[in-house]
């Protein structure tokens, strides 16, 4: 009698065993993806020249108000690139929401007198409702010298759930 139905039966089973498999492969995947949401950006560009010697944080001028509406949290991502330069020390750069310094924190950028085009990524997950600035800072640290900075760029990207 099941020698009339092995190819059904056949079947049945490799779509059962495709099943089981795929299930063990989804159960292990990490859930990398953040909730869907409502995807806002904004592009902040500066071509000027810009220097410091400060060795406290001072903001780039660029700077961008983002707004995460009430009862939502927001995925803040910010990229920001520059060519930059140091006569003496390292550069160090970092991006703030509001008050907040975003993560990864304090990145070193730069370090050498030559112009090198530097790019730096952050981010804030699940950043709660209201209205704040992204801001991009610098300091150089190091030495005594001064740091140069042109044609600076920041993309913002808001994910909002």
């Amino acid at each position: 009698m099941f020698h009339r139905y092995r190819f059904v039966l056949g079947a049945l089973l490799v779509v059962l065993a495709s099943a089981v498999l795929a299930y063990g492969v989804w159960a292990i995947a990490p859930n990398a993806l953040r909730p869907a949401g409502t995807t806002r950006y904004a592009v902040v560009q500066d071509s000027s020249v810009i220097a410091t010697s400060d060795t406290t944080y001072t903001p780039t001028g660029l700077q961008q108000g983002i707004t995460i509406p009430s009862g939502k949290v927001g995925d803040v991502f910010v990229s920001f690139c520059a060519p930059t330069k140091t006569t003496a020390g390292v550069v160090w750069v970092r991006a703030k929401l509001g008050g907040a310094v975003l993560s990864p924190g304090t990145f070193l950028f730069h370090e050498g007198n030559v112009y090198g085009s530097n790019c730096a990524n952050f981010y804030k997950l699940n950043a709660a409702e209201g209205t704040r600035t992204v801001k991009i800072e610098w300091a150089i640290t190091g030495g005594m010298g001064t740091a140069n900075m042109y044609g600076q760029s920041m993309i913002i990207t808001v994910n909002i759930h």
